[in-house]
């Protein structure tokens, strides 16, 4: 069954397995308005795609947000790692996702049914006018994909594969078809050699993120960390920098769905992204402020650049010069020169920056999970121009092929918001799984992908069909929720 599915992906040629680079570093300007590392990301880490292992903290919370204090409340939304069920947990090994998790197993199912009710009671409305260039764009529920899934993040290759990470629960990178039929589980476990480390034996990852090579051949997968001899397996996300050990991103080779080669970045890295020119991968370091900049082709060493606290989102411009980087701790985006390897300066989005994405126009997209919205920030002026409210903590999100719809996973209230790009305007909101956290578009049958971290995978149609029943057209989203 593998190998027929795997025909129909590109005839790739696997990239030759090469030493893992050494690195340098260099330091950001300092930001004098910037709390101290010591002092940011405090909360327990969850498991979802934010900024802590902070970025997904426990859903528990979904039912108590009115009676926590503004400070807890902004903990929550920082932290990048939400908790999952229990039932994934035996057998796993701990990390900071792992805290407080009998408490929270206890309220789990009340929770989840509070919180799936509250989203399905929104979504249940009659649906109301939307634009007519929007009509195409309407979601419909297509499948749900269950059993051992924790999806972090879910990835597109654009043809034919789909990928999921399943994190520290599951330790494996699940592969897809076009219609969320399962093809195989990757095991996250490599050869101490693969790895560039002396002995024999085996390690173990927790992918959290991927990128697809912009040939299309090779995904880059970031591991929470790397667990096995002389590599605990103690990350938390509440963390400062020296605190934890390095890790490294997997290059797979899509052709074969085997881990080919290895590069070392820093410690629990999570978000990462190719340059136009494919010489480049982006990584960000959760724990160690940091930013690392891989060069793929083996001639220079990898350079980390501190980036702010908890740093999590990654966009790049079009000509590789310039990236910006989410600090969720710092509530600012680093400039990063791509040439110059500084920090050149930053912008003031708002509270909780998470998940970065550049249009075709210029225009900078910005969730912030503190707020509950997403933002277009001016690059030149730093401050967030346009706001729409989408709906409780905003982790991930995604572009339709043409560009006109915005696809946002909300963690908190288990839905999926999608925003006109042109109005900025909610126009839709659908229900999906338990903590949703990662979201893609699928170019090959055109549906919307949502991982959710509850443990599944959900699959919407995107164009043509009649509108779902749990759908919700929120046509004055924005007078409702002003900026």
């Amino acid at each position: 069954m593998i190998s027929g599915l795997l025909a129909i992906a590109l005839q790739a040629v696997s990239p030759h397995a090469g030493p893992v680079a050494a690195s340098t570093s260099t330091t950001a300007p300092s930001d004098p308005n910037v709390k101290s590392a010591a002092g940011t990301g405090s909360g327990t880490a969850s498991t979802g795609s934010t900024g802590s292992t902070g970025d997904e903290k426990t859903l528990t919370g979904a039912t108590t947000t009115a009676k926590k204090t503004g400070a807890k409340r902004k903990s929550a939304a920082i932290n990048d790692n939400s908790a999952v069920p229990q039932r994934f947990k035996k057998g796993a090994l701990k990390s900071g996702d792992d805290d407080d998790a009998a408490k929270r197993s206890a309220k789990l199912n009340a929770t989840k049914k509070t919180t799936q009710g509250a989203a399905r009671s929104k979504a249940a409305a009659d649906p109301e006018e939307i634009p007519e260039r929007m009509v195409d764009r309407r979601l419909t529920a297509f499948r749900r994909e269950l059993g051992k899934l924790t999806p972090k993040s879910v990835v597109a290759s654009g043809e034919g594969f789909v990928f999921a990470q399943n994190m520290i629960y599951n330790h494996s990178v699940t592969v897809f078809d076009v219609d969320g039929n399962r093809i195989t589980d990757l095991s996250d476990e490599v050869p101490r050699e693969l790895l560039g480390l002396e002995g024999k034996g085996m390690m173990r990852g927790a992918p959290v993120e991927a990128a697809v090579s912009v040939d299309g051949k090779s995904l880059y997968v970031s591991n929470y960390y790397i667990a096995g001899k002389g590599y605990p397996a103690n990350v938390k996300d509440k963390c400062k920098p020296d605190e934890y050990k390095h890790s490294f991103v997997y290059e797979i080779d899509i052709a074969t769905l085997e881990i080919v080669r290895a590069f070392k970045v820093g410690a629990a890295p999570k978000f990462l992204a190719t340059t136009k020119d494919g010489k480049r991968l982006l990584v960000t370091n959760w724990c160690d402020f940091t930013l690392s900049v891989v060069d793929l082709t083996g001639v220079d060493e990898t350079v980390h650049i501190k980036v702010g606290s908890f740093p999590r989102g990654i966009a790049i411009e079009p000509d590789g010069k310039t990236a910006y980087i989410a600090s969720m701790g710092r509530n600012r985006i680093a400039v990063v020169d791509l040439q110059t390897l500084t920090v050149a300066r930053w912008l003031n989005p708002g509270k909780g920056p998470r998940h970065l994405l550049l249009h075709p126009d210029g225009r900078l997209f910005v969730t912030l999970s503190s707020e509950g919205s997403v933002a277009v920030v001016d690059k030149e002026t730093g401050e967030a121009v346009e706001r729409v409210r989408v709906g409780k903590v905003p982790r991930s999100m995604a572009f339709s092929d043409d560009w006109s719809a915005l696809y946002v996973a909300n963690y908190r209230d288990a839905s999926l918001a999608v925003v006109d790009t042109e109005t900025m305007k909610v126009v839709q909101r659908i229900a999906t799984g338990p903590w949703p956290i990662g979201v893609t578009f699928e170019p090959v049958a055109e549906r919307v992908w949502v991982s959710c971290y509850g443990g599944s995978v959900r699959l919407y149609d995107s164009r043509g069909a009649e509108p779902h029943k749990s759908v919700k057209y929120i046509a004055e989203e924005s007078k409702r929720f002003p900026p």
